[in-house]
């Protein structure tokens, strides 16, 4: 609302004004409001049953096929959940699926660790949803297919309030589904906003990454509740697909993680499957500073991806290399 300084304060005390803006007017201060009361009403519209259908289709379509689609969620920044969606990424590449890791974070730091451009990225699939998927693709190693978040704010936050059954950010993962990939890997930002509430409609399998700290596992209990509850029953993923991943975990940590899978059975009446743990190790940043992968310079850190592939994909990594690839080549290059 436009108005002028004495009147202000009137206004503000109105709850369906969102923003006063006194003369003279800043329009770039115009434009970012409006894309936030946006995204802000598309986010609370997130489970609407517009996307129902078409996220219980797309959930149906990778039980059938063996795809599968896992979303990283944490509850903060910086407990390692991107470092775990690429590694995991590029290991099942190695195995010769045909995978995909679609970086939703803002900024994503997936192209300073992988060495990639920063565009293009997935505005190229919202500016031509019919024909822009291919574009927005990047591929790592020859043997990882990456989809980065627009890196601009203002086009992050624009496309995130996009709603139509194409063009969405939920759109944009749907398109997946038929490009013959054996694993798709949604690197999700924390928080609750559409680029990481819409994806994970279409996920069928949930990986929370979480430091074994009592924020962290409180953190822990509010995703298992979102998952669970809070996301429309239609396409709620079955408790036997959550998985918990224990990250920069030592000896001095305040909780092992068994406790933590004990306090949050005891909390919630369930806890997800202990999918691995991840010891801390000083070395991974510089590693990733550097711009390589840890799973390539570090044998400990690879383990424990390893162990986390087998119960989250049930494979055994060094068996599928033998056979010549996940899931039978059915969904080879």
């Amino acid at each position: 609302m436009q108005t002028k300084k004495p009147t202000q304060n009137l206004f503000e005390r109105v709850a369906s004004v969102r923003k006063v803006i006194t003369l003279p007017v800043n329009w770039g201060e115009v434009t970012e409001v409006g894309y936030s009361v946006v995204i802000t009403e598309r986010t609370k519209k997130i489970s609407s049953q517009t996307m129902i259908p078409t996220a219980k289709t797309q959930q149906a379509v990778s039980t059938l096929t063996g795809m599968s689609t896992v979303a990283f969620v944490s509850a903060s920044g910086g407990v390692g959940r991107t470092t775990l969606a690429e590694n995991i990424g590029y290991e099942l590449g190695r195995t010769g699926a045909k995978t995909l890791l679609m970086s939703m974070d803002l900024p994503t730091p997936t192209p300073l660790h992988m060495h990639l451009r920063t565009t293009p990225d997935a505005a190229e699939y919202f500016s031509n949803p019919k024909e822009g998927f291919n574009r927005c693709i990047q591929r790592y190693a020859d043997l990882l297919e990456v989809i980065l978040a627009p890196e601009n704010s203002m086009s992050y936050a624009k496309y995130g309030a996009y709603d139509d059954d194409n063009g969405s950010v939920f759109g944009l993962v749907h398109q997946t589904w038929n490009k013959n990939y054996g694993a798709i890997l949604l690197d999700l930002p924390a928080g609750e906003g559409s680029w990481m509430m819409q994806p994970l409609l279409a996920a069928n399998k949930v990986v929370i990454v979480a430091r074994p700290t009592l924020a962290d596992l409180r953190g822990v209990l509010h995703i298992m509740e979102l998952i669970t509850s809070v996301i429309n029953r239609d396409v709620q993923i079955p408790k036997t697909n959550i998985f918990l991943v224990v990250s920069q975990f030592t000896e001095r940590s305040t909780f092992s993680p068994d406790q933590i899978i004990k306090e949050l059975s005891q909390q919630a009446g369930w806890n997800p499957m202990l999918a691995g743990t991840i010891m801390y190790d000083p070395t991974i940043p510089l590693i990733q500073d550097n711009q390589e992968l840890p799973i390539v310079k570090n044998d400990d850190y690879a383990k424990s991806i390893r162990a986390i592939i087998s119960r989250v994909f049930q494979i055994s990594i060094n068996d599928q290399k033998q056979k010549g690839g996940i899931l039978s080549g059915m969904f080879r290059r």
